[in-house]
């Protein structure tokens, strides 16, 4: 059977976080082949589980967003910027809004809809 080992330190750095400290070379190809099955079911389980955690920390989010203007009777835009405010950045800094949005675990695709909300409120 003809593997290619390098996929190996890839795949266990996507399922680990990190790449492995230790060599293949002893492995036979049917170790080495099930080693690779493994990871690539812990892969698949770590997209599921950071898809899941993604929609918790969008809902989260639009729930606090939905609470402030409730609470205190103001747009989407002025919630966020205190929300982003009360958190010790600068909301006229797209660095800060970035890693905000990064800190309560929004998925980098729902970026661009607060971000625009955001330029707007600042223009």
């Amino acid at each position: 059977m003809n593997i290619d080992r390098s996929v190996y330190s890839d795949m266990y750095k996507d399922a680990y976080g990190f790449r492995p400290r230790f060599s293949t070379d002893h492995m036979t190809d049917a170790e080495f082949q099930n080693d690779l099955d493994m990871l690539q079911v812990m892969i698949e389980d770590n997209i599921r589980m950071e898809a899941e955690f993604q929609k918790q920390a969008l809902t989260r989010f639009r729930d606090t967003l939905t609470s402030y203007n409730e609470r205190f009777g103001v747009d989407i835009a002025t919630a966020i910027r205190w929300w982003i405010e009360a958190d010790g950045r600068d909301i006229r800094v797209p660095q800060d809004v970035e890693s905000f949005l990064y800190d309560v675990g929004l998925p980098f695709s729902a970026w661009p809809e607060y971000q625009k909300i955001i330029e707007e409120y600042n223009a």
